[in-house]
């Protein structure tokens, strides 16, 4: 009997769903589907997981039907099983066991059931009573993370303000480990548990966030997600202790690499999520009786909706390309009904999400909001100058491609330069036109300041500490200075502008680099010899760089020399603060994958990896960075996004201002 045949028609009005009913586990899974409404409060857990490989089937009953399922879904509802047991009560327990999980609780085979039941799984995870999230079989990785998080949240949840973050608990675990490596081996294992793909879905993401409870399950293990999220945030409080602060004698130099790497992973992993839908939640609970602020509450939730959704998009993946935002809607809020009919293309998917940002999120004239997002955002995320841009056929080169970013082979080719700046800022004060789409055109206020001529190497994170100094880039930067020594747009010493233009995320963080790192840069740059660069120059280089003047090491110290102590003094100084190690790992990490280009006129800047030789620099009205536009006749394809030295605070208007440069319409297709 076809396996379709158990589902009878749902009640939209009355938001009915289907839970499942457990009867038998053993031999075989036996179940019985009953429908309930939303509407009248029932009792279930939901069951949050990864469907796994397609190909990979089990058999179970359902309403003595056969019917497949993944062989993850039959593990998950044998574990549900065991785990029950051990949470319900003796007064629950001659109570129906209901679980909603969605491969069978929806009738996949069904689109317009798909379009009507997807829309309610915000509140079918909100609702439950308790999330069972399965996130794989068992395994010593999972049993080992699961019982250092007991320990960590069970050894610090006494501690008062003054002890947070404090790691002098740690001392008898690393003195009773016989390798001396306790907390590095256990922060390993925990840092594996999210390469998992359960923290891989989109769909998993909004499940476990919205779960009023969520218990992590694997065979007979099992872990609050309370007690995961404890841990983190002690991680997170022990990372920022010890910035200042030296680490006790116990922690030996692979703790320290952990306590600094691998904490602040696990942190953004679990509880980033969580950070933005509490803020979702408490905008909605802002939303006043009065209709004016009515309706700017709700344009406030709007934006924070688009926000979130901008900010985690690039971590989640989906089999289906539309999932990528119908997996989110239960917690961005954003108002898009599901169409899963092959009709409907994952690229109109993607132009129906910019289209209801323009509709609830875009400014108006005199809006203040202070979300950190500007009306064109989703062009960091569009464009033809990724390796990814043909992963979604059709789609508009202003177009968020959230399938190419997804499946983007490594992180490298996902990066982008994103709108965090304040390109725009007073340029188009005068300009009363702002951006609008009409039909699949783009329409948008321009500056276009001039074409890009050299085109040099990209940034690479596979030798992340050495990037900036491989032979392949120092030929681009000393090529960027044979041209000039001048950084036109400025007047600086364009070494100044090229240290600047690297580490300029350091500048922002730190407000200024140890001397010794900027003088290695600088060295290198000068061909690996000091005598490259007479007096006036290097007095004018730190004079720009607001650092003192540069002496060697030791009299007459050969290179080999010199970079052999300064390799010393970069690497084994762990601590944060001024600490170059530090800074430049994660510098070369924020332009990892972008590539080092200039303009006609020497604006050096880091741009998209396909960006070509006569594409054009330009500012967008609305777009807080500048964009590489590229010409097609009358009209223009979007490049990408980018980060120029001198351009990223508002300094075109100086341009505008002295005609020579003005505001245009272009129309980006």
């Amino acid at each position: 009997m076809d396996g379709n045949s158990i589902y009878l028609p749902l009640n939209n009005s009355r938001q009915e769903i289907r839970l499942l009913d457990i009867i038998a586990t053993t031999p075989e899974i036996v179940c019985k589907l009953s429908t309930v409404s939303l509407q009248d409060n029932p009792k279930f857990y939901a069951l949050s997981y990864v469907w796994g490989n397609g190909n990979e089937r089990d058999v179970i009953t359902i309403d003595d039907v056969r019917k497949s399922v993944t062989t993850n879904l039959a593990r998950a509802i044998r574990d549900v099983c065991y785990h029950w047991n051990q949470i319900i009560t003796s007064e629950e327990a001659a109570l129906p066991h209901r679980l909603w999980a969605d491969a069978v609780c929806i009738n996949q085979g069904d689109v317009e059931e798909k379009n009507h039941q997807i829309p309610l799984m915000g509140t079918i995870y909100s609702s439950a009573v308790m999330v069972l999230a399965w996130i794989g079989p068992p395994s010593e990785i999972i049993h080992q993370s699961f019982e250092f998080c007991e320990t960590v949240t069970r050894e610090t949840s006494s501690y008062s303000a003054e002890q947070e973050g404090s790691v002098e608990w740690m001392e008898r675990y690393m003195t009773e480990d016989p390798g001396g490596t306790w907390f590095w081996d256990s922060m390993i294992v925990l840092t594996q548990l999210f390469t998992y793909p359960y923290w891989t879905r989109v769909w998993t993401f909004q499940e476990i966030v919205l779960a009023q409870e969520a218990l992590l399950i694997s065979g007979t293990e099992a872990l609050n997600l309370d007690t995961l999220r404890d841990a983190t945030i002690y991680f997170q409080a022990a990372e920022k202790r010890y910035t200042h602060t030296e680490l006790p004698d116990h922690f030996g130099f692979y703790d320290k690499l952990a306590l600094q790497g691998a904490a602040p992973y696990i942190v953004g992993r679990i509880g980033h999520g969580k950070q933005h839908v509490f803020h979702q939640w408490s905008l909605l609970g802002q939303i006043k009786d009065h209709e004016e602020a009515q309706e700017l509450s709700t344009r406030k939730v709007a934006r924070n909706g688009f926000a979130m959704h901008h900010q985690t998009e690039m971590y989640y993946q989906a089999t289906d390309p539309k999932d990528l935002i119908y997996g989110l809607l239960g917690v961005t809020g954003i108002q898009i009904e599901p169409d899963y009919s092959t009709q409907k293309t994952a690229a109109s998917v993607y132009c129906d999400f910019v289209a209801q940002w323009f509709r609830d999120g875009l400014c108006n004239s005199g809006d203040d909001f202070e979300d950190n997002i500007c009306d064109l955002w989703f062009l960091s995320d569009a464009g033809v100058g990724y390796t990814f841009s043909e992963a979604c056929p059709n789609i508009p080169s202003w177009a968020p491609n959230m399938i190419g970013i997804s499946i983007a082979r490594t992180e490298d080719d996902k990066n982008r330069v994103f709108p965090y700046y304040d390109a725009d800022s007073d340029i188009f004060a005068d300009c009363t036109q702002g951006p609008s789409l009409l039909e699949l055109g783009l329409h948008c206020p321009v500056v276009a300041l001039e074409s890009i001529n050299y085109i040099g190497q990209r940034v690479r994170s596979d030798e992340p500490f050495v990037s900036l100094l491989r032979q392949d880039m120092l030929s681009c930067f000393r090529a960027c200075l044979s041209r000039s020594r001048r950084y036109q747009p400025s007047g600086g010493h364009k070494i100044a502008a090229i240290v600047c233009l690297f580490l300029s995320v350091v500048w922002k963080n730190y407000k200024g680099l140890n001397e010794l790192h900027v003088a290695w840069l600088i060295y290198e740059l000068a061909g690996g010899k000091l005598t490259a660069l007479d007096h006036l120059e290097a007095d004018e280089i730190f004079s720009e760089l607001n650092l003192s003047q540069f002496r060697e090491n030791e009299e007459g110290a050969s290179p080999g020399e010199w970079s052999r102590k300064v390799f010393t003094e970069l690497f084994l100084n762990l601590k944060k603060e001024g600490n170059v190690k530090y800074d430049y790992y994660h510098a070369v990490l924020k332009w990892k994958g972008l590539r080092f280009a200039e303009t006609q006129n020497g604006y050096i800047g880091l741009f998209p990896p396909l960006v070509a030789e006569g594409d054009i620099l330009c500012i967008l009205k609305g777009c807080s960075v500048p964009v590489v536009l590229r010409k097609v006749r009358s009209q223009y394809l979007h490049v990408g996004t980018c980060y120029v030295f001198g351009l990223m605070n508002g300094e075109a208007k100086e341009l505008v201002t002295t005609s020579q440069a003005k505001i245009e319409m272009a129309e980006i297709i």
